[in-house]
């Protein structure tokens, strides 16, 4: 089922202008990992992706430990800039402000398994789309 691990594609912002800004003080798009669990998950080794046919767009990276564990109830924001080299929660690929979706897959024995996905349409500049309240169903314009 999408939420075994606990954890939900939470909010998302394909068009940041003048939003949050990552540790390079750039406004990059962005999406947050909400873990609903009752104990602390490592994202790292988890796929990320905006490409349901490609569940294995981007890895995150398994030696950053301490960036890459959400607590419980807690969340993780991913910078969906396009540049992995600038940390563990870079993703490698980019949102499309027009709508696409994203999506959290984890390898498997037999191949890769949906964790859980959202999909979105048009999202204006500046305005941040999400689960209300965390985790649920009910999609919201959150700003």
């Amino acid at each position: 089922t999408p939420d075994r691990l606990g954890l939900f594609i939470n909010e998302w912002m394909p068009d940041n202008i003048t939003g949050a800004k990552d540790e390079y003080d750039e406004s990059d798009d962005w999406f947050e990992v909400y873990n609903s669990a009752s104990d602390t998950i490592n994202i790292g080794g988890l796929y990320f992706t905006d490409d349901y046919q490609q569940p294995v767009k981007w890895q995150v990276p398994l030696n950053s430990p301490q960036k890459t564990a959400i607590p419980p109830g807690g969340f993780s924001l991913i910078w969906a800039d396009g540049n992995s080299g600038q940390g563990a929660l870079h993703a490698g690929f980019k949102l499309k402000a027009s709508g696409e979706e994203i999506a959290i897959f984890q390898r498997i024995a037999s191949g890769f398994e949906e964790i859980d996905h959202v999909s979105f349409a048009l999202v204006q500049e500046d305005v941040c789309e999400g689960r209300y309240p965390d985790g649920s169903s009910d999609i919201s314009v959150l700003k």
